[in-house]
């Protein structure tokens, strides 16, 4: 089944309006505690520690979901693509500009016209 480039838009849109309505949103209001044994002023119970407000896809992901699963592997995954960058000698920021990387690839054949998602992002770029 494919999707239609007006479809794939529309969906977009949505993704966006929902991610932009849970940006807005405040977090969940801190709870007083007592410095000295972490406890709170009502019930004298220990309060769950507290994490900061999720924002992006962590947002909008629902718990067991597969993008759930692919948030909680990422700092692992970031932890080793940082162990393995380290080990090659690679750090810092990319020194070769996207746009030349492209023009080495045409020069070895690569034709960017022969995906349409190339395509839009080709178009999507020379519109800014």
């Amino acid at each position: 089944m494919s999707a239609t480039l007006k479809q794939l838009e529309r969906r977009v849109g949505a993704v966006e309006k929902k991610l932009a309505k849970l940006m807005k949103e405040p977090g969940p209001a801190p709870i007083a505690l007592d410095k000295k044994n972490n406890t709170s002023p009502r019930n004298g119970k220990t309060a769950p520690q507290q994490t900061a407000p999720k924002v992006g896809w962590a947002a909008i992901a629902k718990p067991g979901s597969w993008i759930a699963k692919q948030l909680a592997m990422q700092p692992e995954i970031s932890r080793l693509a940082d162990e393995v960058f380290a080990q090659m000698g690679i750090t810092g920021e990319p020194t070769v500009h996207p746009r030349v990387i492209q023009e080495r690839m045409i020069a070895r054949g690569v034709n960017p016209e022969d995906n349409e998602f190339t395509r839009e992002l080709i178009k999507m770029r020379e519109e800014t």
